[in-house]
């Protein structure tokens, strides 16, 4: 997979080719600063723990470009915000399973009883594990990846959003993005990816967007505006 968020493999650029619903991205910074305001953010920094919110798909669906772009938004509209990238969790080509263990474990349990989160990272360049890292209790914490709303977890989100594209999209967007280090897992991943439950039989998934959508953009606003402003009345 790609080099570094903030652990072990590369981030692909935000709006890039791989990173998923158009170049253009979730409608715009300053849109979604304006709905950051808009849902009173700032009274869930007095929460008494994160707004934890699941941003889930296939490798290639577009995952990482709306997460980063939700962050960077409501960071600008003055929330404390987290982003948190499972690949940066996985134990290699063939962790799927065993991340998303760690991924309730390690980072949403104690994330949400209010506690920092303390997680192992993947050292995707040399196969091994990585250094420790952590993830505050920020007001918002932004779980995106694989496997980031299945079943298993959803019972510690409080909203969850799946991006769904056709395979031969995913696969030309991932290589893309990461050239030729993906290519020989391409078909390993996806056989781990066929193991977890379709999003239309996923319970507790608020929004299942196609990527190709054009009307995605502002349906991932929705979906954000929902959350906050349920946040903001909690």
């Amino acid at each position: 997979m790609n080099s570094q968020h903030d652990g072990g493999r590369p981030a692909s650029a935000a709006g890039s080719p791989a990173a998923g619903v158009d170049s253009g991205g979730v409608a715009g910074v300053g849109a979604l600063a304006d709905l950051a305001g808009t849902a009173d953010i700032g009274s869930t920094q007095g929460a008494r723990r994160p707004l934890l919110l699941g941003i889930d798909g296939r490798s290639g669906a577009g995952k990482t470009s709306v997460a980063a772009r939700l962050a960077e938004a409501l960071a600008a509209g003055g929330a404390d915000v987290e982003l948190f990238h499972l690949e940066d969790l996985y134990p290699g080509w063939h962790g799927l399973a065993a991340g998303i263990e760690a991924y309730v474990r390690d980072v949403l349990t104690p994330l949400r009883a209010g506690d920092t989160a303390r997680w192992r990272t993947w050292d995707w360049t040399t196969d091994s594990p990585g250094a420790e890292r952590e993830t505050r209790p920020a007001a918002v914490v932004l779980c995106e990846g694989v496997g980031a709303g299945v079943p298993a977890v959803r019972g510690l989100l409080d909203a969850c959003l799946t991006i769904e594209a056709p395979a031969e999209l995913r696969k030309e967007r991932a290589l893309a993005r990461d050239g030729e280090t993906y290519r020989p897992f391409w078909d390993v991943w996806a056989a781990q990816e066929e193991t977890l439950p379709a999003a239309a039989d996923r319970p507790g998934v608020d929004l299942t967007l196609d990527a190709r959508d054009p009307a995605a953009p502002e349906l991932a606003l929705s979906w954000a505006r929902r959350a906050l402003t349920t946040a903001a009345r909690r």
